[in-house]
């Protein structure tokens, strides 16, 4: 069995686990009402930073990562 990718707020902790890293991506943009992904980081194998919204418009980030 894969291990689940979990989507990480600062503040808020734990907000979503889900089977693969593209569905918690996909998650992550439904839940904060974004347009797309604006950047990405990555640090390492099963660690990435996401900043997803609109073009000239504040931006959400979270942490995927196993």
């Amino acid at each position: 069995m894969t291990r689940p990718w979990y989507v990480c707020d600062m503040d808020d902790g734990v907000l979503r686990k889900e089977p693969t890293r593209a569905a918690a991506v996909a998650w992550l943009i439904k839940h904060a009402c974004a347009a797309r992904v604006i950047n990405r980081y990555c640090y390492g194998p099963g660690s990435y930073d996401y900043h997803v919204g609109h073009a000239h418009d504040d931006f959400t980030d979270a942490s995927i990562v196993r």
